[in-house]
C-alpha cells in the first residue's frame, strides 16, 4: 500500500486542515470519534484528480474543541469559517457526524459548493428521535 501524498497542513483558527493534490476543491468531513487520517485510502486514489481538502472537525484529531460550537449547525459555521482561507468553491462529501455538519452547510451556505455528498447520516435535525 502506497503512502497518501504529501499534505499541505494549516491551521485555521481553531481547526486543522490538510490540502492533497491538485484539480478542483473536494472538502472530506470524517465521522463522530475520528480524525482526518481516515480519509488516507481515499486520498491516495483521487488526489491526481482533486485537490482534497481535509478537516479535523472540532474537538477531533489535532483541532480544538469549542463550546461555543456544540452543535452540527455551529460546527458548520466554524468549518466554513476555517475554509474561506482555502478555498472559495469547493465540493463536500461528509460521513456520520461530517454529513450532518455538510447538511447544516449546504443549508447556511449553499453558494459555495458545487456538491454535497452526506454518507450515513442520522438526520436528527430535520426528524428528531422520540424516545418513550
Amino acid at each position: 500500500m502506497t503512502a497518501a501524498p504529501t499534505p499541505t497542513p494549516a491551521r485555521t483558527g481553531d481547526l486543522y486542515i490538510e490540502t492533497h493534490g491538485t484539480g478542483p476543491d473536494l472538502v472530506l468531513l470524517h465521522g463522530w470519534g475520528l480524525n482526518l487520517r481516515v480519509w488516507d485510502g481515499l486520498i491516495r486514489e483521487m488526489s491526481n484528480s482533486f485537490r482534497i481538502i481535509t478537516v479535523d472537525l472540532p474537538g477531533h484529531g489535532r483541532s480544538a474543541w469549542n463550546p461555543k460550537a456544540a452543535t452540527p449547525a455551529a460546527q458548520a459555521w466554524q468549518v466554513h469559517a476555517a475554509l474561506e482561507s482555502v478555498s472559495a468553491r469547493y465540493s463536500l462529501l461528509g460521513w456520520s457526524l461530517g454529513g450532518q455538519i455538510a447538511v447544516e452547510s449546504r443549508l447556511g451556505h449553499g453558494t459555495t459548493f458545487r456538491f454535497t455528498l452526506p454518507v450515513a447520516v442520522v438526520d436528527t435535525i430535520q426528524h428528531p428521535v422520540e424516545v418513550g
